[in-house]
This record gives structure tokens, C-alpha cells and sequence, in this order.
């Protein structure tokens, strides 16, 4: 077989068939699902060398300590800049506007990098350590902007906000770039042998490594794959009432009867929930296989339990509603287990990037929705808000009613997408296990053939060997 990029399905240099396509992809051209991956040329180097588990380690801790930095420190600060600038006066919003559109590639490019140089075990805790920072900026974010907002001499307030968070993220920026490796194979903080041992680790996920080549393919099966649809309804549906957590939040908490700076200070525990639950969810899910789907439909169920209660506790009861606000707080949790859906899930390189651009579509749809759901007549306790976090319950009709709120809430929409993408890919396994064990294929071969598949580009609807993570 040809190793040219351009190389087709077919059987690799050791014998590996790779042609096998599941009966469950469209009815496309299969031969144009599978290009080279980036990294094929080492890969194929080292096939068939026996990874050590102590080198595995190894490379391991120093893929974390070059990568996990730069991904923690410039989400942090992203989340801290959009607080920020949430403090500045609507004449100013063309900047903040302008910082959105930059900030768009953060969270789609983190998934990719995760992607492209973790296990799909290891993704979890990973994606978590940086997504955590979330509850560090509700924490403190609001307290920095206050400080910020009180300073009275020399320029206008609101360019204090730009010119403190501004000048840590362009440093930051500038460091990223320059330390940031762009890929497993041409890593330079790695020796030959350890970056041949990243690539290894990571094509064991099934899902290959990068590839630079738009697929028009992989962009028609990713319209095609329903697991497409589930994930952007999911994520519009969880960012409904996301506007109330981080844009309203600071509204949401004044309405309990708080001045402004203790309305701050009782935001910090809103925050660490959302904190533990983060970095508590990703250790859970990366040390226990198939525990992303309960992970999500428990954080839903707990957000759903507190938005219930926001709508049907007395408003003179404000310490339960406030504790109910901060039960809210593990959204956070199920949607960033979404994300994983993406990075380990998703196979074919170009349809990786598509499918985490339409999740985030759908975030930005949530988040035009949900500031809708906040009525000038409602306040300050802005029940129809929070009537848009979870779907009424029987004991809250009759408050619906009294609102004329028609809106159908964004978690309830959310639990139920995460209930059929588990039972989707559940069937899926267990529908490929038994056409592999009628076809009397050993799991050793199996697992070869589908890592070949990988490594070829292969999407994860035509890659028979793939299993997912649930």
C-alpha cells in the first residue's frame, strides 16, 4: 500500500485490514472517509513495538506539564475577561462584542487539543482541570470587577477592565504560541522515541491523532449522524438558563435582598460548587469507564431539583432560594461531560471540528435565548427566568400559570437528550459486539484493525472495531 497521503482504504503494510466499514454509515463513498493522519509516518515506525507502561507514564506527566498550563491559565482568563466585561456600560459593547468573536476559538480548539494528545480515559479529568476555572472566576471574578469598577481617578473605569484583563491575556497569548506544540509527532519537549510514544497512546483511542485535510465527506456524515443533532440540542437546551449563572448572576443574587458588594461575596459559593463539581466529575469519569451519561443526567437532575425550587419557594425565603440558585452550579458538570462526547466519541478529524462548531452553535443560540427569559415586569425575582431551567413539576403549574410562561425549559430538554444519546451509543456497542463475534473476530485483532482505521481517518460510523465511551 502506498503511504502517500492520498492512500485509500485498503490493508496496511502489516496485513491489517482496514476496509471494513459498519453497516450502520451513510450511504457514501467509504473510500473517502480515510486519509493519512498527521502522524501516520511515526505510527507506522514503531508498529507493533510494545508500549511500556512506565514510558507511557512518563511521556504522560510531561504532556501535562507543557499543555495543561497553557489551557488552564487561558481559559481562566477568558472567563475572567467576559466577566469583566459584563461590568461595562452598553456604549462600550462593540469591544466586548468584538472580544467574543475572539474568544470563539477557546473552547472548541481546547477539545481538539484534549483530542489530540490524551487517552480517552484520561480526557475527562483533563478537560475538567481547565473547564473548572469557571467556578475559580465566579469565585473571585465578580470581586475583581468590583475593585476595578471602584477606582475613581485617571482614565474611565471600563478601560481599567480592558487594560488589566487584556494585558494577562495577550501575555498569555504570546506564550501559548510559543510553547504550544502543534502536534504528538513534531513535539520538540519530546525525544524521537517519546513523541512516537504519544502518538501510540493516542491512535489506542481509535479516533486518530490530526489531520489538516478538510474532508467533504466527513462534512456530509456529520449533517448525517444523529448523534450530531442530540449534542447541539443538548447544549442550546443547557444554555437557556446558563445567562442567568454567569451574565444574570449577579441580578439573581441582588433580588434575594443583598447590597452590592455582599451580593459578590454570595456568588463565591456558587462557585466552588461548581468548582468541586467540575474537577470531582472529571476524576469520577477518567478512574470509572462509561460513566460520562450518569455523570450528566445527575448534574441535570440536581440543576432541574434547584431550579424547581427557585420557582416554588416563597420569595420571603431567601437563604433556600439562594442555596438553591448555587444547586444550579452543576450545569457546568453535564455540559463540559458533552464535550467529551466530542474529543473521545467523534472520530475523522474534519468531522471532530464540525461536530464541536455545532455544539457550540447551539451554546450561543442557548445563550441568545435565555437573557429573553428575564422580564423588566418580574423584577427583581424574574420567576419566568427561572420557570426557563427546568420543566415544570406539578407543584409549580399553577405559578406558571399565573406567569403566562410558555417557554419549555432548557434542562428538562437537556435530560432527556442525555437519556437517548446513552441508550444510542449503548445499542450501538452492543450491536457491533455481536456482529464482531459472529464474524469470529479475536478483540485482539479487532483492536489492531480499528487503531489501523484510525490512523486512517476514519469516522467512528464507519470504524466497525470503534466502541463508545459511555
Amino acid at each position: 500500500m502506498s503511504t502517500g497521503k492520498n492512500s485509500r482504504i485498503g490493508a496496511n503494510d502489516n496485513g491489517v485490514s482496514i476496509g471494513q466499514v459498519s453497516p450502520d454509515s451513510p450511504k457514501f463513498s467509504a473510500s473517502s472517509a480515510s486519509d493519512l493522519d498527521d502522524n501516520y509516518h511515526l505510527y507506522q515506525q514503531h508498529a507493533g513495538e510494545a508500549l511500556d507502561p512506565v514510558e507511557a507514564k512518563r511521556v504522560l506527566r510531561k504532556v501535562d506539564l507543557r499543555v495543561m498550563p497553557i489551557l488552564v491559565v487561558i481559559y481562566l482568563l477568558q472567563y475572567l475577561d467576559k466577566n469583566g466585561c459584563q461590568r461595562i456600560w452598553p456604549g462600550r459593547r462593540p469591544w466586548a462584542d468584538g472580544q467574543g468573536f475572539l474568544e470563539a476559538t477557546v473552547n472548541p480548539g481546547f477539545v481538539m487539543i484534549i483530542s489530540m494528545w490524551y487517552r480517552s480515559a484520561e480526557q475527562p479529568l483533563r478537560l475538567e482541570t481547565y473547564y473548572c476555572t469557571n467556578g475559580i472566576a465566579t469565585m473571585f471574578g465578580g470581586l475583581l470587577g468590583y475593585a476595578i469598577g471602584n477606582i475613581k481617578s485617571g482614565l474611565p473605569q471600563w478601560m481599567y477592565v480592558f487594560i488589566f484583563f487584556g494585558s494577562f491575556s495577550v501575555i498569555a497569548g504570546v506564550w501559548s504560541l510559543l510553547i504550544l506544540p502543534d502536534s504528538p509527532s513534531t513535539a520538540k519537549f519530546l525525544r524521537e522515541r517519546e513523541r512516537a510514544v504519544a502518538v501510540e497512546r493516542v491512535a489506542e483511542n481509535r479516533t486518530g491523532v490530526k489531520n489538516r485535510k478538510f474532508s467533504t465527506y466527513q462534512l456530509r456524515q456529520t449533517f448525517y449522524d444523529p448523534k450530531t443533532w442530540i449534542l447541539f440540542i443538548m447544549a442550546t437546551a443547557a444554555q437557556v438558563p446558563n445567562s442567568s449563572l454567569t451574565s444574570f448572576a449577579s441580578t439573581n443574587v441582588a433580588s434575594f435582598g443583598f447590597d452590592t458588594l455582599a451580593t459578590q461575596y454570595m456568588q463565591i459559593p456558587g462557585g466552588a460548587v461548581q468548582f468541586l463539581a467540575l474537577i470531582t466529575g472529571g476524576y469520577i469519569c477518567s478512574k470509572f469507564p462509561n460513566l460520562r451519561c450518569i455523570t450528566m443526567i445527575t448534574a441535570n437532575t440536581i440543576c432541574i431539583l434547584g431550579a424547581g425550587l427557585l420557582v416554588g419557594l416563597s420569595d420571603d425565603n431567601k437563604w433556600g432560594r439562594l442555596v438553591a440558585l448555587w444547586l444550579c452550579y452543576f450545569q457546568g458538570l453535564g455540559f463540559s461531560m458533552s464535550l467529551t462526547m466530542v474529543s473521545s466519541n467523534i472520530a475523522g478529524y474534519t468531522k471532530k471540528q464540525l461536530t464541536g462548531a455545532l455544539l457550540f452553535t447551539g451554546y450561543c443560540i442557548g445563550n441568545i435565548i435565555g437573557p429573553q427569559t428575564f422580564r423588566d415586569t418580574e423584577a427583581p425575582y424574574y420567576h419566568s427566568a427561572y420557570i426557563a431551567y427546568a420543566l415544570p413539576l406539578p407543584v409549580l403549574r399553577t405559578r406558571i400559570a399565573d406567569r403566562e410562561c410558555s417557554m419549555l425549559v432548557g434542562y428538562s430538554v437537556k435530560l432527556l437528550m442525555a437519556v437517548i444519546f446513552y441508550a444510542y451509543m449503548y445499542w450501538v456497542n452492543k450491536k457491533r459486539d455481536r456482529e464482531a463475534a459472529a464474524e469470529g473476530l479475536g478483540s485482539d485483532e479487532e483492536e489492531k484493525a480499528a487503531i489501523e482505521r484510525g490512523m486512517h481517518d476514519m469516522t467512528e460510523l464507519d470504524n466497525k472495531g470503534f466502541r463508545y465511551c459511555l
